[in-house]
Order: C-alpha cells, then sequence, then structure tokens
C-alpha cells in the first residue's frame, strides 16, 4: 500500500506550504524544495542549471541550500546512471505527515465509491479546502448526503456542511 505522499490526490506543494510553520526552512530553502519537488513530479532532471535559472542562484548558494536540506533530514541525494537524484520523500516521512493528507485518503476512497468515479481535480482541491475546515466525520455524513439524494457535485456538500453548522 502506498504511503500517503505517495498517492495521486496528495499535493505536495500544498503540503509544504501548508505546513510552513513545522518546517524551519528559510525562504530560499523553501523555494529550492518547492522546485525539487515540481522537477521530480514533472520528470524533469533538477540540476544546477535548472536552479540557477529558476532561482537566480550561484553555485556556492546551492550548495548551502542542498546540504542544509540534508542536514535538516528533509532531502536524500544519490546518484544513478543519469547522475545526482534529489528524493524528498524524508521530507514527507516527518513527523507532522499524521495532521497532513493522510487524514484526507479514507474520504477520498469513499467519494470515489459512493460515485462510482475518481475526483477530478476541482474536486480534489474542493475537498482538501472542506477537510481543512470541518471534521472527517461530518465530511463523510455530507458525502452521504449527496449520495442520497443523487447531488454528485461538491457545491452540494458544502451547502450540507454549511446547513449542518447552523
Amino acid at each position: 500500500m502506498p504511503q500517503w505522499y505517495e498517492t495521486n490526490y496528495c499535493d505536495h506543494r500544498d503540503w509544504i506550504l501548508d505546513n510552513l510553520d513545522y518546517l524551519s526552512l528559510n525562504h530560499t530553502e523553501v523555494l529550492i524544495t518547492l522546485l525539487i519537488d515540481f522537477c521530480n513530479e514533472h520528470h524533469i532532471k533538477p540540476t544546477y542549471d535548472v536552479f540557477r535559472n529558476k532561482l537566480a542562484l550561484d553555485d556556492a548558494k546551492i550548495d548551502q541550500l542542498i546540504y542544509g536540506l540534508s542536514a535538516k533530514g528533509y532531502l536524500n541525494i544519490d546518484m544513478d546512471q543519469n547522475g545526482i537524484t534529489y528524493d524528498l520523500t524524508p521530507l514527507f516521512k516527518t513527523p507532522i505527515e499524521v495532521m497532513a493528507c493522510e487524514a484526507f485518503e479514507d474520504v477520498f476512497k469513499i467519494f470515489d465509491e459512493m460515485f462510482g468515479r475518481p475526483l477530478n481535480g476541482t474536486e480534489m482541491a474542493k475537498l482538501s479546502e472542506l477537510l481543512k475546515i470541518y471534521d472527517k466525520k461530518s465530511v463523510i455524513d455530507a458525502l452521504r448526503v449527496a449520495d442520497a439524494y443523487q447531488k454528485v457535485n461538491m457545491g452540494y456538500i458544502e451547502r450540507v456542511l454549511k446547513n449542518g453548522q447552523d
């Protein structure tokens, strides 16, 4: 079974930005972390040329940032036949992972099962937003109400949640 950070519905960059308070990264470490994640997701080789072009940093600063991320335990650096690889898996294994996307997993699975299709990108974003506002049980209950009334849209689910608070 894949870890939460290996699933399709967990946006790494959203998670990183949402957890900046806990990660103790400075602004340039955040930028290079986001860029590494972007490159890895889109199968772009993250090289010093990419870092220099996108971040306007010199090699010494890039070295410092890479070393700092590695020293904090957020980045694994390896070599393969294509050169250096940067792996952010340790970042997502930090103790704050429990409060992130893992909590969403059951809700996304229930949504897929109840509506007989996977979420589209807009629905994933909306459901993630709702899970930040409402507790998991309330969101699942709203999904069940939407299914019962055959109202398969996030607007209806959000109205059910809002009406439940009144």
